[in-house]
């Protein structure tokens, strides 16, 4: 035990040095695509801390995500401030999930900094939790401000017994084979893969994949949005798993908007 908690000092140390000199989260996260992780086995989750240097936070962080929900703190959070221009872009498969890649996505300003729209992926089952509910999917959609590095990622929880014409368009679309990308189907809206009810939890974590950066201010919908089960079942056939299970909430509060 005094091993592990002096590993976790020691990657506290480093990561503070390598954090306080770069603007980090999405080089390394571009690397570590292409790194030999993946959600089993000897490379799943459990593993990830020990498969590269870089992905130290993974096994010794203390903000990790995702985040079985509960007991969240009532707080007058700021709304978000949601400004997406068109996806217009590539849909990509990267062989851990299916990323839209907007050549011009767009912002999300919150609490006065602007963060610039990057990407958004999906997750079967949804990697989060609510009071240990599990959802079929979650959407994240990630935004780095410029200037720090740090990014703001939202969350969408996906149930099936819907009809949603452009989640439908996009899984319709969806390239196959890992390595592959194809346009993004036009007359998409993004905004159309957000809930109504813009109440929303929020928290300090990481990635939720390597290097598990801890540079991300999660802010969760609570209200799910409705697909059909149909074209969830396009995703799951070519990700059947790939969501990281909960991980400890080691003293972290959370808070839902008003």
């Amino acid at each position: 035990m005094e091993r592990v908690h002096l590993e976790r000092r020691r990657f506290l140390k480093t990561a503070g040095v390598v954090l306080a000199g770069c603007a980090c989260g999405i080089g390394p996260l571009r690397a570590a695509e292409e790194s030999g992780w993946s959600y089993e086995g000897q490379t799943g989750p459990e593993h990830w801390g020990t498969l590269n240097t870089g992905f130290g936070a993974c096994g010794l962080g203390n903000r990790q995500s995702p985040i079985n929900i509960s007991g969240a703190q009532s707080s007058n959070l700021p709304a978000l401030d949601i400004d997406w221009r068109s996806p217009a872009g590539e849909l990509v498969n990267n062989g851990k999930t299916i990323k839209i890649v907007p050549r011009d996505g767009g912002s999300v300003t919150w609490q006065g900094e602007a963060y610039k729209l990057l990407q958004a992926h999906f997750h079967a089952p949804g990697e989060h939790r609510v009071d240990g509910k599990e959802f079929p999917m979650e959407a994240h959609f990630v935004h780095r401000n410029e200037s720090t590095g740090n990014l703001v990622v939202l969350g969408v929880f996906l149930n099936g017994g819907g009809e949603h014409a452009d989640f439908s368009a996009l899984m319709r679309a969806l390239p196959k084979a890992p390595g592959e990308q194809v346009s993004v189907p036009e007359g998409i809206d993004l905004g159309t893969l957000l809930p109504k009810s813009r109440t929303y939890w929020s928290y300090t974590g990481s990635l939720t994949s390597p290097p598990c950066d801890e540079i991300v201010r999660w802010a969760v919908f609570q209200a799910p949005i409705a697909v059909a089960d149909a074209d969830i079942a396009l995703f799951r056939a070519a990700y059947p798993m790939n969501a990281r299970p909960p991980q400890p909430l080691q003293g972290r509060s959370i808070f839902v908007s008003e």
